[in-house]
């Protein structure tokens, strides 16, 4: 799964799922330089930065970033492929974690620009949420033993027929016609179908061909980035814009694709899994405001100043955020499992104390 509270496998990880995590932490990073730093957003939205791309600088920068969405939704697919198994101390390491990123880099933010009440605010993370991944993932965690346990008593039949339902719902009325359950794919719903996707791929043991998952991955981020710029040319960019929705069949199976190839490699490296159970951190801290407040005012100033070597900046930026965000979790990680160890004990003896079943 995505973090590595949520993972539980008696046989050691495979390490190339681990390296994936950490791609796919790369990739967000990539993708909110191109949509925030460099501004392309501004083709179909408001953008608080101006956009600096030259002609040839436009298909570029929609084909990468086509490139780059699918990663939430591999996340998820990750998740439902080896499932999410909760426990208390688990549920409490994701809750603690969230509280103490949003605490160091967003809350502490606020308070050093003198927003008080938005320092607060943003701790009360399930009716103020300041990560809308994070929040929707939170209630994926709760719900994901109910789903694990209804999802192995269905028939074949039926497990087809609930997918078919969930894919027609997402993929046809919400991202063609725009269905209020899921316009866009930014909501639980879009994670519980990802989450399903995995769950019935692991169940009947589906498997596809490592070059065929990277050409998949690649056949299909090229095919939504080049009609991206395309509707962009022509005077759509709001249509243009929808190519990067998450319920997008083409973002879907690229996440699909993407999965395989890293899956069809069968390593195992301990470090390697170690670092990457960091990569919650990553998206927290790259996330945050303090992150944000600088982050992308360097790039778009970099991207006036020096036009198409940009990419060289983004990249290296990208993985300069992913080795110090690394770094940071490594240090808060004791402090943090010895906190909800602590939890966990205190739930028990009360629990046992009062008799609570």
């Amino acid at each position: 799964p995505i973090f590595d509270m949520v993972i539980k496998n008696s046989n050691p990880r495979n390490s190339s799922i681990e390296l994936l995590r950490l791609v796919l932490m790369f990739l967000i990073i990539m993708h909110h330089s191109i949509v925030h730093g460099m501004g392309l957003m501004g083709m179909a939205h408001e953008n608080t930065l101006p956009m600096h791309f030259t002609e040839w600088e436009k298909p570029v920068a929609t084909i990468v970033n086509c490139c780059c969405i699918c990663a939430v939704n591999c996340f998820v697919l990750i998740s439902g492929y080896f499932s999410i198994k909760t426990t208390i101390k688990k549920f409490c390491v994701f809750l603690i974690t969230i509280l103490v990123y949003t605490f160091l880099f967003d809350s502490l933010y606020y308070l050093s620009i003198g927003k008080c009440r938005t320092a607060v605010g943003c701790l009360l993370i399930f009716s103020h949420p300041s990560y809308w991944f994070v929040n929707a993932y939170i209630y994926l965690m709760v719900f994901a033993p109910g789903l694990n346990m209804v999802f192995h008593t269905m028939s074949i039949l039926y497990q087809k027929f609930v997918l078919t339902v969930m894919i027609i719902v997402s993929c046809y009325l919400g991202f063609v016609w725009g269905y209020i359950l899921n316009i866009d794919g930014y909501n639980l719903f879009q994670m519980i179908m990802m989450y399903c996707i995995g769950r019935f791929m692991a169940c009947h043991q589906i498997e596809i061909k490592r070059y065929h998952g990277l050409i998949i991955y690649f056949l299909c981020s090229l095919t939504a980035g080049s009609l991206m710029y395309i509707l962009w040319h022509f005077h759509h960019p709001i249509m243009g814009w929808h190519m990067v929705c998450y319920n997008n069949p083409l973002i879907i199976l690229a996440a699909i694709g993407l999965f395989f190839f890293f899956k069809s490699f069968k390593e195992y490296h301990p470090s390697l899994n170690k670092y990457a159970a960091s990569a919650f951190a990553i998206y927290l801290i790259q996330s945050s405001e303090l992150c944000e407040s600088f982050y992308y005012k360097l790039i778009n100033w970099c991207h006036a100043q020096i036009g198409g070597g940009i990419w060289l900046i983004i990249i290296s930026l990208a993985l300069f955020v992913v080795i110090i965000s690394i770094f940071t979790d490594q240090l808060l990680k004791p402090i943090i499992f010895r906190t909800a160890s602590k939890i966990e004990t205190s739930i028990y003896y009360l629990t046992h104390k009062y008799n609570i079943q």
